[in-house]
């Protein structure tokens, strides 16, 4: 299919400076976290954040987000809940 300036959409927000972001499996999730005694968490909730940052255009500092993550990470948990949500994820959980 060919796509013409009028099948482009315009008002979408650009989405090339978001990185590509990588879905793994929670085996390997617990298995990173355990061999890197719990680094790799706090580099899942970095990339999380860089995520939402790019994704829109928000004004903070994911690694200092990721380093205090005890008090931002019932926010992230909640963000990632409503972009599943958005894309069709029936279910539902307390992120506290």
């Amino acid at each position: 299919m060919e796509y013409t300036d009028e099948t482009l959409n315009t008002n979408a927000p650009e989405t090339n400076d978001i990185d590509e972001q990588k879905i793994i499996s929670l085996n390997k999730f617990i298995f990173l976290s355990i061999i890197s005694f719990g680094a790799y968490e706090i580099w899942w909730i970095y990339k999380a954040w860089k995520f939402y940052q790019q994704k829109e255009n928000l004004d903070i500092m994911p690694a200092a987000r990721a380093l205090f993550s005890i008090f931002f990470l019932n926010r992230l948990f909640n963000k990632i809940l409503d972009f599943a949500k958005e894309r069709g994820y029936k279910e539902n959980y307390s992120s506290v």
